[in-house]
């Protein structure tokens, strides 16, 4: 189904919206982040986001050894190992879930606010669906990033604020 709607040009989009949740591009935007929390002095955020990437890099692992559900065999890129669950659209999702709840308060609207929050998501949801449509991921592996990237932000933002007595 996926092959009807593929083309040369929506390809090349996809591939670059791919690259964007990369391991390799996370982490060099991570650590601009870091660098950028640091010279803030976010000190709180910047472990949070340090402590809460590390626990979702090794849920992705663990997920993928425990549940060892095969990647489709009809992939634009070749990927190895197990694809359950989407481990770029997991990150994805903790890191830009994580970086709206660090910069929301930068915005002195509620209307900045909510597009901040509505192009991270847009992104995210964009790096999951080009997984699928480059055939390394089924619509499931993408759905369950999602959803385990999203709880681990929750439990994440919730601890942040219980320390900062913010509930």
């Amino acid at each position: 189904m996926i092959g009807l709607i593929r083309n040369d040009r929506l390809t090349e989009i996809m591939y670059a919206i791919t690259d964007i949740g990369s391991p390799n591009s996370i982490a060099l935007c991570c650590l601009v982040l870091l660098m950028f929390m640091w010279l803030h002095k976010k000190y709180d955020h910047a472990t949070q986001f340090i402590l809460t990437l590390g626990t979702a890099g090794l849920v992705t692992i663990l997920t993928k050894l425990i549940i060892q559900l095969p990647r489709p065999d009809y992939g634009l890129i070749k990927e190895y190992g197990y694809g359950f669950a989407s481990g770029h659209t997991l990150i994805a999702t903790v890191f830009f879930s994580l970086i709206f709840f660090s910069y929301k308060d930068r915005f002195n609207s509620k209307l900045g606010r909510m597009s901040f929050g509505v192009l991270l998501m847009v992104i995210t949801l964009m790096i999951g669906i080009s997984r699928v449509y480059l055939g390394v991921h089924y619509l499931t592996d993408v759905i369950a990033g999602f959803l385990i990237g999203l709880i681990i932000s929750g439990i994440s933002v919730l601890l942040y604020m219980k320390h900062h007595e913010r509930i």
